[in-house]
């Protein structure tokens, strides 16, 4: 809220537009009730925002007085809701605004904290030392509006004003209930000196030659009305012998809805107020006149009309009513203009409502639509996130699954590897001590019979060996699946391991396949490669997959001999590990087997070429480190990604 440039602006508003009959009423007056305001908030303790708030009210509360005299809360209220927001006033906070001003309106009971504050901003001069000053202002400026009161008077209605008034706030009353009460005794010591015939002189007292002081009352208060305030001085005058006067008491019925239209009528003091039961449409002051349409169209009342107030009433029967259009040709069009005029004021206040509520309504339903936009993003939100949990929840049940059979088979083939290690060794060493003995005895007997016969025994038990060497390491291996891997760590360099690896896996490779050759390419991005691990269980896994992917390659050069071999290792660090990635351009791995690639024995390769335990063994004990090993997915070969934590 730019309230400095809001005062700028509405303070110079008043300067260039106020006429020169607003004597009271000036920017003097409005600075005045800005101070107060701002005053009375800081006493009651009002954040800062309200205190805003009330002080804007008070800023704009008067500014009805360049559009209309009578009734200019409504447009001052009017005025704040058109030029507030451009100084960043927000809908909610100008609604507040225009309560404020329309509560300056004494006719009505103030409603909670804010409407006490300005209610008794607004009247702060009552008890200050400049009220005489200010009060003869308030006087000067009724009259040129066609109040005329004399001194006497005036003191006398300041008196009653007084006695009357209370203060609503508490900051208020300790504030100012002091000098009010000094400014009564005042007012009080001028009426009695006036009661000898001196101390107050009013020039007024000098026009009553041609009327007596209640005609020219009747005339003054006739003329200042919207119907006759064209009317010439006779056409007045005529009225003003026909009008009745009815005193009516606070909340005494004047007629009631459904009675006869028989007359027309004009406050002369007090208030009035229009309404169906409870239900109240407005509220007339002085100088107001209502009734003229049941007179003319002779239908029963519409609406209740009751006293607000102690009122006094002027009435203008049905017969006197006609009396003074036929004699008075003037009234009639003085008549038909004001009736065009509120029939006009009516149907710009309908259209007025009606733009109001559609505005209303459109901002609803924008509110609304974007409520329901705002609700459909929560829902897809939602529904993602669910989506995506559930993926996870899946994922994690898939890898929890797979881990309790990985450890059940581990407990299987410990199992069955300790049962089957003894038989074994038994085979190996007899077949051995077996092979000794005939080998002695074929080299000690003569018999070339015997000689052939030894030759074949020995040939057998050749084959026996080789093949329980080979059952031994199949034991061997299955034995290691079912390892506690990871005890007695050591800090180790990841991106020398892999060259060591390299290097074993080469030698190899030279006597396997001694006529391919194929390009390894290792790109070592991760600037953060070293690891607490047993050096032999990240080594194991390397060759491991190494070996896999040259006999993928292979395959492929089976398959093309044109091809080129190639193996990339790459390492890259990703949330706190490093990440190993050994893609090849090989056969690959077809899509129905990619589930089982990492359980024990599982293997593509031919009987005798491979046992199926390579990548089951790197997994687990990947897995021991908290670490991962997974197969993705590639448009040319295969390719494996190790993942190692970094941290201890």
């Amino acid at each position: 809220m730019n309230y400095a440039e809001a005062e700028k602006f509405v303070l110079d508003y008043l300067h260039k537009n106020l006429a020169t009959t607003i004597h009271y009423h000036h920017v003097f007056h409005t600075e005045n009730v800005i101070k107060s305001s701002e005053r009375l908030c800081l006493l009651e303790k009002l954040d800062e925002e309200s205190s805003l708030l009330i002080k804007t009210a008070a800023l704009f509360h008067d500014t009805g007085f360049v559009t209309q005299y009578e009734k200019n809360e409504p447009v001052g209220a009017a005025f704040a809701e058109k030029h507030l927001p451009t100084f960043g006033y927000n809908p909610a906070q100008i609604e507040i605004i225009k309560d404020l001003i329309l509560a300056t309106d004494t006719s009505k009971q103030p409603q909670g904290l804010f409407h006490k504050i300005i209610r008794d901003a607004d009247l702060d001069y009552i008890g200050r030392a400049d009220f005489f000053s200010i009060s003869q202002l308030l006087r000067q400026e009724l009259l040129e509006h066609g109040k005329a009161i004399k001194l006497v008077e005036w003191y006398s209605l300041e008196k009653e004003f007084l006695e009357n008034h209370v203060y609503f706030t508490d900051a208020a009353y300790a504030l100012r209930n002091k000098g009010k009460l000094n400014n009564l005794e005042e007012i009080k010591a001028l009426l009695r000196e006036s009661s000898g015939n001196h101390g107050l002189i009013d020039m007024t007292d000098m026009n009553a030659q041609i009327l007596g002081e209640d005609r020219k009352h009747l005339v003054s208060l006739l003329g200042r009305t919207s119907l006759f305030k064209s009317a010439d001085l006779k056409l007045l005058e005529h009225i003003a012998k026909v009008v009745d006067r009815i005193h009516l008491k606070e909340n005494e019925p004047l007629f009631k809805k459904g009675d006869a239209g028989e007359s027309m009528y004009i406050i002369e003091s007090g208030t009035l107020r229009v309404h169906d039961g409870s239900i109240i449409f407005a509220v007339l002051k002085q100088g107001e006149y209502f009734g003229e349409a049941s007179i003319i169209d002779n239908s029963p009342r519409t609406a209740s009309v009751s006293a607000a107030s102690d009122a006094i009433i002027l009435r203008i029967g049905e017969k006197d009513f006609f009396s003074l259009l036929g004699s008075h040709p003037s009234m009639n069009r003085m008549l038909m203009k004001e009736l065009i005029n509120r029939l006009r004021n009516q149907n710009n206040a309908v259209v007025d409502e009606y733009k109001s509520r559609e505005q209303k309504l459109t901002e609803l339903v924008e509110l609304r639509t974007r409520q329901i936009v705002e609700e459909k993003k929560n829902v897809e939100q939602k529904s993602r996130e669910l989506e995506l949990a559930l993926k996870e929840l899946q994922e994690t049940q898939r890898l929890l699954i797979h881990h309790e059979k990985m450890a059940s088979l581990g407990q299987l083939t410990s199992g069955i590897a300790h049962e089957l290690m003894n038989p074994l060794n038994f085979v190996n060493n007899f077949s051995a001590v077996s092979l000794e003995l005939l080998q002695e005895v074929s080299d000690l007997t003569t018999d070339e019979e015997a000689k052939e016969l030894c030759s074949d025994l020995i040939g057998n038990l050749e084959r026996i060996s080789m093949h329980g060497i080979r059952a031994s390491e199949i034991v061997k291996s299955m034995s290691e699946h079912s390892t506690n891997y990871g005890n007695d760590r050591e800090e180790i360099n990841i991106h020398t391991l892999i060259e060591d690896a390299v290097k074993a896996s080469q030698n190899t490779w030279d006597s396997e396949y001694p006529n391919e050759k194929i390009n390894l390419v290792l790109d070592f991005r991760a600037a953060k490669n070293t690891t607490k691990a047993v050096y032999v269980d990240i080594l194991r896994i390397i060759i491991n997959v190494l070996r896999n992917a040259r006999s993928a390659v292979h395959d492929q050069f089976i398959v093309d001999p044109s091809s080129k071999g190639e193996i990339s290792i790459t390492t890259e660090n990703k949330d706190n590990t490093i990440q190993i990635s050994i893609h090849d351009n090989g056969t690959g791995i077809p899509n129905d087997i990619v589930e089982k690639i990492f359980l024990p024995f599982f293997t593509t390769r031919p009987t005798g070429k491979g046992v199926g335990l390579g990548l089951s063994i790197s997994h687990q004990i990947v897995s021991a480190y908290g670490g991962s090993l997974d197969y993705v997915p590639s448009e040319k070969g295969a390719c494996f990604v190790v993942s190692i934590p970094l941290e201890k």
